[in-house]
């Protein structure tokens, strides 16, 4: 049932505002009074009817959408509490508020407990002078790189509402995919749980049975049965063994790729695995068109900009062929001719990139080839989910044949003996 809440804002002329709105919950709220470009400083449930003429302000006023946003890094807090901090803090910043006052305000309001302590920390960092990269940066669980990299070059160039403006876009943007892949894997996860539940009970339970039958009647084995007993055999005699393999394997690969060599040939081995490779790619592609994009609107040097895009782009292998990019401008060559040494981009990428270069319209250009690329990363999501599911079902038939060729071929054995 929508109740009625009083609240008091500042919109995004830098006014104090107040009024009351409909709404099902205090977060529905607040958000509707963000949709209208409102930043609520207080809001609590109105008492009794609402007062004639006490309507929104904003409504029929100078609305205020936010369209576009930031990135979509965040292990500490919900990434909805995230794009809202980034959102609020956008429309605080561009009222004229103070940058101290701003993060005060969000730590008055924000319902989420580490937002609310986080903001009074970078709130304490801003009045001790510091830089907002700094201050940001001393939370590495709530903002990651992209974050902290995209804040420090919105600080430096001047354009923070532009850089905030796209972060919002980036995390809404990458939210959206994660949860097209989530729900694209949902079903291969069950099957996968499914397949591996069957393969342990046949093993262990179906196996040594048929195995003493087939012993007893002194039947010579076919290949898949005689290796499905092995694999009993070693299961149960030597699982501890099997156990300490396993954790010593796994522990061994994640130190491998703990390290920067392990890190760039896992990630360029990744890039090679069919429809999963081409997902990332993409995706690369499209952070890097986007980013760039921003960097240049906000005056960063292209040199300055390849420092930031080896932060925010998650793949090592792409990182450390952007060094190569960064001293071949150094050296002097033109953007398009370093990124095209990059094994990995798209001639389309390199076109444009030469395209926009000549017609001093680079930025243009990159916010094309991100647009571009966003889609083909959502296309290609829905590939994945196309191909996943036949998959898993053709290695489900795979198991399931080879434990009926391992059980039933002896049978049949036994039973031309009979005859």
């Amino acid at each position: 049932m929508a109740r009625d809440f009083a609240y008091k804002a500042i919109n995004i002329e830098g006014k104090h505002v107040s009024g009351t709105v409909s709404a099902d919950s205090e977060d529905e709220a607040r958000s509707q009074l963000f949709s209208m470009g409102l930043a609520a400083t207080d809001l609590k449930e109105a008492a009794g009817e609402k007062p004639a003429g006490a309507k929104s302000e904003g409504k029929g006023g100078k609305g205020f959408s936010l369209r576009f946003a930031l990135p979509s890094f965040s292990r500490g807090v919900p990434i909805a509490d995230l794009i809202l901090l980034t959102k609020q803090f956008r429309t605080l910043y561009v009222a004229g508020i103070p940058l101290s006052e701003i993060f005060t305000i969000l730590e008055e309001q924000s319902q989420n407990s580490t937002v609310k302590k986080v903001a009074g920390a970078i709130e304490k960092r801003i009045r001790e002078g510091e830089s907002l990269r700094s201050a940001f940066a001393e939370h590495p669980k709530v903002f990651e790189h992209l974050y902290v990299a995209m804040i420090d070059a919105g600080e430096r160039s001047g354009s923070l509402p532009k850089v905030l403006e796209r972060l919002v876009y980036i995390l809404e943007h990458e939210e959206k995919i994660k949860n097209q892949i989530q729900s694209a894997l949902r079903y291969p996860k069950m099957l996968l749980g499914v397949m591996a539940g069957a393969f342990l009970v046949l093993l262990n339970y179906v196996v040594p049975q048929f195995a003493s039958v087939y012993s007893a009647a002194k039947v010579e084995l076919p290949l898949p049965t005689v290796i499905a007993i092995q694999m009993n055999k070693f299961l149960s005699e030597y699982w501890w063994m099997a156990l300490g393999l396993t954790v010593l394997i796994v522990g061994g690969i994640k130190y491998w790729l703990s390290t920067k060599k392990g890190a760039v040939v896992k990630d360029r081995w990744v890039l090679k695995i069919p429809v999963v490779g081409p997902l990332i790619q993409k995706a690369i592609i499209a952070r890097f068109a986007s980013i760039f994009s921003i960097l240049q609107q906000s005056g960063v040097t292209i040199i300055e900009s390849m420092d930031v895009l080896r932060e925010t782009v998650d793949n090592q292998y792409f990182c450390e062929q952007f060094e190569t990019v960064k001293e071949k401008l150094r050296a002097g060559a033109g953007i398009a001719e370093s990124i095209s040494s990059v094994k990995g981009f798209s001639p389309l990428a390199i076109n444009l990139l030469s395209v926009g270069e000549k017609s001093s319209h680079l930025e243009e250009m990159m916010d094309e080839l991100a647009k571009h690329y966003d889609e083909e990363v959502e296309l290609q999501v829905d590939k994945l989910t196309e191909y996943l599911g036949p998959a898993l079902i053709l290695c489900l038939g795979v198991v399931v044949l080879f434990f009926a060729l391992a059980i039933f071929l002896p049978m049949w054995d036994m039973v031309k003996f009979v005859k």
